[in-house]
């Protein structure tokens, strides 16, 4: 399957991450840089400092399209951007957790941008496996931005998280406006083993 994501970021926030079950958010700081022909051409990351996930059942290969953007005056001619990995700084092994395609990518003449595929190996990563791999971008004839040049991109599959029911069973009070404090039961079902019956909120029963 093919994920495409267009968000321009500043490369100074990472995605974060949790290393256990709960839910996996990622934190980004924007960066907005209008076209305006009057201003210096330049070259940055639209993806990156970000976090991708996949599920921890997942083996078949994703791919994930790294998009950079030019921003200011476009350029009258073709150009060619090179994205170099920066194995010192990633963990991520390239043919092991990943492929890109090229580290090269073509921006037509009078075009605002360009891409190229990264395929992420998922069959490679254990559950719970987090990689990092740092991207750095250049482009003769183009400036890049200090920070929108470097992309730091982590490669994960969730860990996995065993579903105990008797995490959610029981007795709970409610303190509710105008009924007072009360309890509220939670208890298994007798045949389907992922299923909570609930009783006496709001008069409820089951």
């Amino acid at each position: 399957m093919k994920k495409i994501f267009q968000i321009m970021l500043v490369f100074i926030a990472a995605g974060a991450f949790l290393s256990s079950c709960d839910e996996v958010e990622t934190s980004f700081a924007a960066i907005t840089k209008d076209f305006d022909p009057s201003v210096q051409s330049g070259l940055v990351f639209l993806n990156g400092n970000m976090l991708y996930e996949v599920e921890n059942t997942d083996v078949e290969d994703d791919v994930i399209s790294i998009d950079l953007q030019v921003w200011g005056a476009l350029s009258s001619s073709a150009l060619t951007a090179t994205i170099a990995v920066d194995n010192a700084a990633s963990t991520a092994q390239a043919g092991v957790h990943y492929t890109l395609a090229s580290t090269s990518v073509s921006i037509p003449a009078n075009k605002g941008g360009g891409s190229v595929n990264l395929t992420m190996h998922t069959a490679n990563f254990e559950k719970g496996d987090t990689v990092l791999l740092v991207m750095k971008l250049t482009c003769p004839g183009l400036d890049t931005d200090l920070y929108a040049s470097t992309a730091k991109l982590k490669l994960s599959k969730k860990p996995e998280c065993p579903f105990d029911i008797k995490t959610f069973t029981g007795s709970y009070v409610a303190d509710e406006t105008g009924y007072g404090k009360y309890n509220v039961n939670f208890s298994a079902d007798a045949t389907n083993p992922t299923r909570i019956w609930q009783s006496n909120f709001w008069d409820w029963t089951n």
